[in-house]
């Protein structure tokens, strides 16, 4: 694929990855009627993937470069990249704000 085709591709997948991953972000958190942090040590989830996920969405849209510019392979990491990177985004300025009343911003 090349051109706008691929750049309206790139879009729709990056804003698919970016909503689905915010509706899971959103489930996980409502289901278990807690914070992120809670939510995190109710599950064991470790302490490097409890980063902003825009921080992984630029490593994955840097490792994207890593493919030839047209391949299949580039397409859906950079996809997925723009998709993860645009989740985190979501979650803190739009839906925490509705849903928690703050935008739940920690470090790191």
């Amino acid at each position: 694929m090349t051109g706008t085709r691929t750049q309206q591709s790139l879009l729709k997948w990056s804003l698919i990855f970016s909503f689905g991953l915010e509706a899971l972000t959103l489930l996980c958190r409502l289901v278990s009627s807690s914070t992120g942090a809670a939510f995190a040590e109710k599950y064991g989830v470790p302490g490097w993937l409890r980063i902003h996920h825009f921080w992984w969405g630029l490593l994955l849209i840097g490792a994207s470069s890593c493919f030839s510019r047209y391949s299949r392979t580039r397409f859906w990491i950079l996809s997925f990249g723009i998709g993860v990177f645009f989740s985190d985004w979501l979650h803190h300025l739009v839906f925490s704000p509705i849903f928690y009343g703050n935008m739940s911003w920690h470090w790191p």
